[in-house]
């Protein structure tokens, strides 16, 4: 159909389509209602996708798609910095990388199988491996939306600022109401100091967007971007109803008043996430109990790249070069090429 209306249309090329996998109609519905589920990124909604999806499994176990967007599930559902669920962070790795290699294993040309394959490379602290499995995801459907945005954060590991502002910019040009890459592509259009385009990225989805929430957290990544701080964040937040808060919001406002120094007056019940921690102990003063945090993250996720790259943000924020030094030749023998392939840490970013 697609290619028939190309002359209708008047456009030089047809419309780049990727074929369905066959499975049981059952099947298909529940991995349908699952993509939409985990669309969203909402807690409550992905743990009923997993749902789905194993169910989906069982009713046809050799339908490649469900697993890959298993393997998705786990992932973003886990306890990782960055993530969304409480799943236990190792867990949720040794359960969607086994997902994944069942997914390619039924089919080698799985656009989201190379995609999230890519996101598990770039958490663990290999970004040309997760870019070359992300590139390659794109390759086989390049209206991937979380393939370009996973792909972006791999360069971005390799400080290629530009380089993922523009895969960003591309991505929010193809579904400019997606929100995870509306708030990277914020984020990376201030980091390279074009804060029209990231005005108009946030601009363009407040006016378009359905959840108010969802709103919410674009706009409060435009004032993170724009300079505007803590206590306006504070009041953006707080202006919303209180059952719309989730461990995410939570932990974002309680991390707002230790940027403000006004720790006393949350009256929330949420624990900093991981990577909070340590910044939030360094914007209180307190140099110890920020680098012993952020050793802690490491213990807690060793093998997540953003443990570390925490904890190289707070030694170079304190100047601490010797204990950079003893970082470098722990994790990598003081070894370039080691180092040149493996956790590649940024400095002097802002947490995830």
């Amino acid at each position: 159909i697609l290619i028939a209306m190309k002359e209708r249309l008047m456009v030089d090329e047809a419309p780049e389509f990727v074929a369905a996998v066959r499975t049981d109609i059952s099947a298909y519905n529940l991995f349908l209602e699952s993509r939409d589920l985990v669309f969203t990124r909402d807690t409550q909604s992905m743990e009923r996708a997993l749902a789905l999806l194993d169910s989906a499994i069982e009713i046809d176990p050799s339908y490649a798609p469900a697993y890959a967007l298993r393997a998705k599930a786990l992932t973003l559902l886990s306890d990782r910095p960055g993530s969304y669920g409480t799943i236990p962070a190792q867990e949720a790795l040794t359960r969607s990388r086994a997902d994944v290699e069942k997914a390619l294993e039924l089919d080698s040309e799985l656009a989201d199988g190379y995609a999230v394959m890519g996101l598990i490379n770039a958490d663990t602290g290999r970004p040309d491996f997760a870019i070359s499995s992300l590139r390659r995801a794109l390759e086989l459907n390049p209206n991937s939306l979380d393939a370009r945005n996973w792909l972006a954060l791999a360069l971005s590991y390799n400080g290629r600022l530009r380089d993922v502002a523009e895969q960003l910019n591309t991505l929010v040009e193809i579904d400019p109401l997606y929100r995870p890459g509306v708030n990277n592509a914020i984020l990376y259009n201030a980091e390279i100091g074009d804060l029209e385009k990231a005005t108009l990225v946030a601009e363009r989805f407040i006016a378009s967007a359905d959840d108010e929430w969802a709103k919410v957290r674009v706009e409060s990544a435009l004032l993170g971007a724009l300079g505007e701080g803590a206590a306006e964040n504070i009041k953006l937040i707080e202006s919303q109803p209180k059952e719309e808060f989730d461990r995410i919001a939570q932990s974002s406002l309680r991390f707002a008043y230790y940027s403000l120094g006004i720790t006393e007056e949350y009256k929330g019940d949420a624990e900093l996430l991981p990577v909070y921690r340590p910044y939030a102990l360094l914007n209180a003063g307190d140099a110890k109990g920020a680098i012993d945090a952020a050793e802690r993250t490491i213990e807690e996720f060793a093998d997540f790249f953003v443990a570390h790259t925490v904890y190289v943000n707070v030694l170079y924020v304190l100047g601490a070069s010797d204990r950079m030094a003893e970082y470098f030749e722990r994790e990598y023998n003081g070894d370039l090429d080691v180092y040149a392939t493996r956790l590649r840490p940024a400095v002097n970013v802002d947490p995830p």
